[in-house]
């Protein structure tokens, strides 16, 4: 991955993020209005709690992948004095 796609897989994580929760909050609505005691409403919670947990997985991997990043950028900085040759 060169650093220039970095913003875009950056962006779709935070889209990616936007359209779980907004999912979320849809499905939860649904939920509500159906009755949490009745079998559809047992499956919605399963189905929510389930995403959830997606959800902070992916939170996890952002970091990850933003501190792998940052390591990157700073043993290239001082490794090779910043030019992308080897001194």
């Amino acid at each position: 991955m060169d650093l220039r796609e970095i913003p875009g897989f950056a962006y779709a994580l935070v889209v990616g993020g936007m359209l779980v929760g907004a999912g979320l909050v849809a499905i939860t609505q649904f939920q509500t209005s159906v009755g949490a005691t009745t079998a559809a409403g047992l499956a919605i919670g399963n189905f929510t709690t389930a995403i959830s947990n997606f959800a902070v997985q992916m939170g996890i991997v952002g970091t990850i992948g933003g501190v792998a990043v940052a390591v990157f950028l700073v043993i290239r900085a001082f490794g090779m004095g910043g030019s992308g040759k080897r001194a």
